[in-house]
């Protein structure tokens, strides 16, 4: 599941449709998962 959520908000940030890529990530947060964006994409961790 994270791994397709994840592949969803990648699709929506490139689209720039910010709205959508922030519900993907709040739901990513909701599943212990941070994401941070970087220069070269966005990479992920599990929260401790």
């Amino acid at each position: 599941e994270v791994e397709a959520l994840l592949d969803q908000r990648a699709t929506a940030r490139a689209a720039k449709d910010w709205p959508e890529a922030d519900r993907i990530r709040d739901r990513l947060n909701a599943l212990n998962v941070v994401v941070m964006d970087g220069p070269t994409g966005a990479t992920w961790r599990v929260k401790s």
